[in-house]
């Protein structure tokens, strides 16, 4: 059997401005100390650590660990120029809301092993130790993958967004802490940025987040992203559900889409990882599609219609299983849903996403209302102030 590591590309799998920034840090790294601490939460001795490749997140570096018995683990790794300033909190929630999704549900998530937080232990980082999970991350965004797959996969997904929603929800929006089945919410984030005090409204998170986001656009001085920050806030009255507004909130995965979703031979999901950054949200953020399914085809702009539709279909039979009034199959199909899904992207672009501005005016003003006119109107509110 080949080892999980087979198909790991190693440096190829980071930007080429990132390789040396990688290299010395791994050089730092004493990864005998990992099989270490392997050996002895196994109470083993033959645990080697497979020094040759790895693979790379966005913000983590992942070695594979084998056991003389055939068991494998990985052993995950933070990238201390990909933190941003950011602690080591974000791992503690991690590993919390991993046993957290373990012990309420049947969702393929790894087994978290072990861990130590401290950047001075003897590994020189950080570390998670988790079972490792064979399978292979298709390439291809979802409403790209092959026609004849795609059935299968988007029916999969559905049934695994509704085990989701099944997990016990909370009374705050924010990360979970906690072990030993003892969870707390005390912070919460905008999509990994600065950590803030938790909130007990979705009303409170959205405002506050347009908030903070037109703020940073205010201090960056650009007139259009101004108007597009402006317009995000006044697009929060358009989609925000009054009867979930104060929870209880689900946990959401904060990118269930290609990257983090593994598929074993027969194309079956085995495994849904990398939940950093996860914490419980308001449910206009969690019923939506998985976000690739958001993104516009080049050069025609347009969206992925028809696989939209498809992945609901099947949304709406799982859906059934659970609440026969199919409230998240609903939201996702309706205008206020769409409205939502385009005001989540918020942080997504490097430049101004035309289209998907203007299919935002038009949803919430109809067609009478030009982007000239929007950024008149949030100049001139704002500077009322």
């Amino acid at each position: 059997m080949k080892p999980v590591s087979a198909t790991w590309v190693g440096h190829r799998g980071f930007p080429p401005s990132e390789k040396d920034l990688v290299t010395k840090f791994l050089a730092t790294l004493c990864l005998e100390s990992l099989a270490d601490k392997a050996n002895e939460l196994r109470g083993r001795d033959d645990c080697i650590v497979n020094s040759d490749t790895f693979a790379r997140g966005r913000e983590h570096v992942v070695f594979e660990l084998n056991f003389g018995d055939g068991i494998e683990w990985v052993a995950r790794i933070p990238l201390p120029h990909r933190l941003l300033g950011r602690t080591t909190a974000e791992i503690r929630s991690e590993v919390a809301t991993i046993r957290f999704v373990c012990q309420h549900s049947g969702l393929p998530v790894p087994r978290v092993q072990g861990f130590d937080f401290d950047w001075t232990n003897k590994v020189g980082a950080p570390y998670v130790l988790m079972d490792a999970i064979r399978g292979r991350i298709y390439e291809k965004i979802l409403p790209d993958i092959a026609e004849s797959k795609k059935a299968g996969i988007y029916h999969q997904l559905a049934a695994k967004l509704v085990e989701m929603s099944k997990l016990p929800r909370w009374n705050k929006i924010g990360f979970l802490l906690g072990e030993n089945s003892q969870y707390t919410i005390t912070t919460m984030a905008f999509e990994g940025y600065h950590r803030l005090p938790a909130v007990i409204s979705s009303r409170k998170f959205y405002f506050q987040r347009a908030n903070w986001f037109l703020e940073s656009k205010l201090q960056e001085g650009n007139q259009e992203w101004i108007a597009v920050a402006w317009l995000y806030r006044e697009a929060i009255p358009h989609f925000l559900q009054s009867q979930y507004e104060n929870g209880p909130f689900p946990l959401r995965h904060p990118d269930f889409s290609n990257p983090n979703i593994l598929y074993d031979d027969e194309d079956n999901i085995a495994g849904i990882i990398d939940w950093t950054a996860a914490q419980t949200s308001p449910w206009e953020q969690f019923a939506r599609y998985p976000h690739e399914f958001n993104r516009r085809s080049f050069p025609s702009g347009a969206v992925a219609i028809r696989e939209r539709e498809l992945f609901l279909q099947f949304l709406e039979d799982e859906e059934k299983k659970v609440d026969p009034a199919i409230p998240m199959t609903k939201f996702i199909g309706s205008k206020a849903g769409r409205i939502a899904e385009l005001v989540d992207e918020y942080h997504s672009y490097s430049v101004l996403p035309m289209e998907d501005i203007k299919e935002l005016i038009y949803l919430i003003y109809g067609s009478g209302i030009t982007w000239e006119e929007i950024k008149g109107m949030a100049v001139k509110q704002i500077l009322s102030f």
